[in-house]
C-alpha cells in the first residue's frame, strides 16, 4: 500500500503529464501586439489593446478575448474591436444559441426580433477550432463587420444587433469579472 508522502509526489507529475497534453493553443500566452492591418484599414483610427480576459467553461479554457480602442478607454461612441482567440473547437449552431442566449438576458429584443437575429448570426458566425480569432469592429454611427482570422466575413447592418452582440461582452448583462478586465479595470 502507498502511503499518503508516495501520492503527494506523483500530482505534480500528474498535473505536469495533463499539461503537456493540452492544445498548443491552450497554453499559449495569446500575446497579439496589434490587429492586422485588414481590420485597422476598416477602422480609420488606430486601435490598442484595452483589456483581455479569458473564458473558461467547466474550468477548460474556450478564448481569450481582448479589446482594442483608439485611446485605451472604451467608448461606444468611437471606434473598437473585440477580437477571440479561441482555444477550442465551437460548432456553430453552439456559438449562435450562446449569443441569442446572453442576447436575449439583456432584453432588449422581442421574440420575432430575437428569431430574425438568429437568423442573421446564423448565416455570419463560422465555426471555430483552437486557434481561430473572430474580431468583431464597431463603427460607430455606420455598421459593425465581422472578421474571421483576418479576413472579414460578415457586415452588421442593424444597429441594435450590433449593440446586443458587443453587450455580450461589454454591457450591463456581461460577465462583471471579464467586462472589468477587458475594460482595463480588473478588480
Amino acid at each position: 500500500m502507498r502511503s499518503i508522502k508516495n501520492y503527494a509526489k506523483t500530482i505534480p507529475l500528474l498535473a505536469t503529464l495533463f499539461f503537456l497534453c493540452l492544445p498548443v493553443g491552450a497554453r499559449a500566452d495569446d500575446i497579439q501586439e496589434s490587429l492586422p492591418a485588414s481590420i485597422l484599414a476598416h477602422a480609420s483610427t488606430p486601435l490598442k489593446e484595452t483589456g483581455k480576459s479569458t473564458f473558461r467553461r467547466f474550468g477548460l479554457r474556450v478564448y481569450v478575448a481582448s479589446l482594442w480602442t483608439k485611446d485605451g478607454t472604451w467608448d461606444v461612441n468611437k471606434p473598437y474591436a473585440l477580437a477571440l482567440r479561441y482555444t477550442r473547437g465551437v460548432s456553430k449552431d453552439t456559438m449562435v444559441d450562446i449569443v441569442i442566449g446572453d442576447i436575449r438576458d439583456q432584453n432588449v429584443a422581442d421574440d420575432a426580433t430575437l428569431t430574425r437575429w438568429q437568423g442573421i448570426l446564423n448565416q455570419d458566425l463560422p465555426a471555430v477550432a483552437d486557434g481561430d480569432v473572430l474580431v468583431g469592429l464597431a463603427i460607430p454611427g455606420k455598421k459593425s463587420l465581422l472578421f474571421y482570422n483576418g479576413k472579414q466575413i460578415a457586415s452588421l447592418d442593424d444597429a441594435a444587433l450590433s449593440q446586443a452582440f458587443f453587450n455580450v461582452w461589454l454591457g450591463k448583462t456581461a460577465d462583471e469579472d471579464m467586462r472589468a478586465e477587458l475594460l482595463g479595470k480588473p478588480e
